[in-house]
């Protein structure tokens, strides 16, 4: 299946259905062409979570080394090339529940906000923002889309957990 095909299936699925079908597509497109796919769509998914295990074990994201170039825009390309190596890092979640993600932001705000959006969903769980450094080769792809100025990493290295109160949740025009 072509690239142009596969955009074809994915436009008619929601935002639950859509990685899904990107990752069944997988073993039926070109490596590059399924990378390419992989990145139009990921922040338009509401459960990339579920689809990670698939991701970094079973596709062609296991085979790659830095960042995938494939998966980015050219502006996307260039901001993470003009980072330092290493750089910080933000992922707003709650301890015990969705801690250990891999979807971060360059923007401790943007974080903030996502554990204030997610707390209906988890509320006896803590919430938190995670403070953590990666090095570049441990990024497979930096998202700006939707404005979440989006890291998506491998690994990275936690350097603080800080408890949030609602107090501290921001407002999302205020970010």
């Amino acid at each position: 299946m072509n690239l142009t095909e596969a955009r074809k299936q994915i436009g008619y699925c929601s935002s639950y259905e859509r990685l899904r079908r990107v990752c069944e597509l997988c073993n039926r497109m070109k490596e590059d062409d399924w990378l390419v796919l992989l990145g139009e769509n990921w922040q338009a998914c509401d459960n990339n979570a579920f689809f990670i295990d698939f991701i970094l074990e079973k596709s062609p994201v296991r085979f790659r080394e830095g960042p995938i170039r494939e998966m980015m825009t050219e502006h996307e390309r260039k901001v993470l090339d003009d980072l330092p190596d290493p750089f910080h890092i933000f992922r707003g979640c709650f301890l015990g529940v969705n801690h250990d993600g891999c979807s971060y932001s360059l923007n401790r705000s943007v974080a903030k906000w996502f554990a204030s959006h997610l707390a209906k969903m988890h509320p006896t769980a803590p919430a938190i923002l995670r403070c953590g450094v990666v090095n570049k080769k441990d990024v497979i792809a930096y998202k700006d889309g939707r404005e979440e100025y989006e890291v998506i990493i491998r690994e990275c290295r936690i350097i603080e957990d800080i408890a949030l109160d609602e107090r501290e949740w921001p407002v999302l025009g205020d970010i």
